[in-house]
């Protein structure tokens, strides 16, 4: 190598890193260094080219010490979000990536799975309000989904995946040609993934955690917050996931019996309960009830319940003749499940049945995730 060569331990102060991810870098082919016996020699213009590249960045992360747990005032105010959570679980993935983001690293984004199994961003924060602007403006012109290395480990395994160093050249295949003038400050250092399992077992997604070039690795501490975090996001995924379901299930038989009422104008919901039975989607619990409160028609899930929605004739008298035809109640099953109610009235505003909708099981495929899997800012 030509010019002054300094030691590992010398390169890392210049660089302002820590010894081990100095290493990291001899490893990766990021700085250029030669083995001479248990140590390497390396130029000070391979350590001034690796810092320059550091640099163009804006900033240097430096290691961090992290709680042993989130703050008690971000706990209490994510059970509230989630706890409030119906069609669309995005507010409660800004609170947790904006957190973990200014507490642990440079960006936390929430990555969702796509039917094939790839994942793409719900939500999304970064420190660095440039960087944000440019990843957003990178997913809007491609719409953009997370390439299949970042986090697929914790997708497909279901377990906490935690990378310390990802080489340049790797971390350079995940920024679209025509957005490379940019690539010094979209260079993935280190990142930590948790998968998102949801009550029926399944694996949704990952809440990833990350740090771009010139970052300190994740110390082991870090990873418990982020499964909490990510245990959290999932209840989340899971109440709109359930409450989305119900609310187009309930939309759809409202709209089918309204035309129903509109064409029988003289009989009552009970005479045609047969063509009643045949407007209910098998698998998700959905009923239909006269005006006065009797049982019309039900499909089998709903049937097959121990227990089902309720309503005691206060709330049903409100929901007939008050300014508002829909309502949401607790299943009487768990007391974090809904069901959703709507008037069908005919064209003279008279009440002609009463639909009723619950969460579907698990295992029944639920209907697409709506607000869910909104578009966001993807850490690249």
């Amino acid at each position: 190598m030509g010019g002054p060569a300094v030691n590992l331990k010398s390169a890392a102060r210049a660089l302002g890193v820590h010894y081990q991810t100095a290493y990291r870098y001899v490893r990766a082919g990021d700085l250029v260094a030669v083995r001479v016996g248990n140590g390497y020699e390396i130029s000070e213009s391979a350590v001034e080219m690796l810092r320059s590249r550091l640099d163009a960045q804006g900033h240097l992360v430096h290691a961090v010490h992290p709680r042993a747990a989130p703050a008690a005032s971000l706990e209490d105010e994510l059970r509230l979000v989630v706890e409030a959570t119906t069609l669309s679980a995005r507010p409660a993935f800004e609170l947790i990536t904006r957190w973990l983001a200014e507490e642990f690293g440079d960006t936390c984004n929430v990555l969702l799975a796509t039917q094939g199994r790839s994942l793409q961003c719900a939500a999304s924060f970064d420190k660095d309000a440039q960087r944000r602007a440019i990843v957003d403006a990178m997913l809007s012109a491609s719409m953009m989904k997370v390439a299949p290395t970042f986090g697929v480990d914790a997708l497909h395994t279901g377990r906490t995946e935690v990378v310390h160093h990802v080489p340049v050249a790797t971390a350079l295949d995940f920024v679209p040609e025509q957005f490379r003038e940019f690539a010094d400050r979209l260079l993935v250092q280190s990142y930590v993934a948790a998968p998102l399992i949801t009550g029926d077992g399944r694996t949704r997604g990952v809440l990833m955690l990350v740090r771009f070039l010139g970052g300190a690795p994740y110390t082991p501490d870090v990873v418990p917050v982020v499964e909490h975090l990510a245990a959290s996001a999932s209840r989340a995924y899971d109440r709109a996931r359930h409450y989305s379901a119900a609310w187009v299930g309930r939309e759809n038989l409202h709209s089918s019996l309204q035309q129903l009422a509109a064409m029988d104008l003289d009989a009552p919901v009970d005479a045609v309960a047969d063509t009643v039975i045949g407007l209910l989607t098998p698998g998700i619990p959905e009923a239909v009830y006269s005006p006065d409160h009797r049982l019309v028609a039900a499909n089998t899930a709903f049937m097959e319940r121990s227990c089902g929605p309720e309503m005691d004739a206060a709330a049903w008298q409100r929901l007939l003749v008050g300014p508002v035809d829909y309502a949401t109640t607790t299943d009487g099953c768990r007391t974090d499940s809904i069901a959703q109610w709507g008037v069908v009235r005919r064209p003279d505003g008279t009440p002609y049945a009463v639909v009723v909708v619950g969460e579907p099981p698990d295992e029944v495929p639920v209907f697409p995730q709506l607000a869910i899997a909104v578009p966001g800012v993807a850490a690249r």
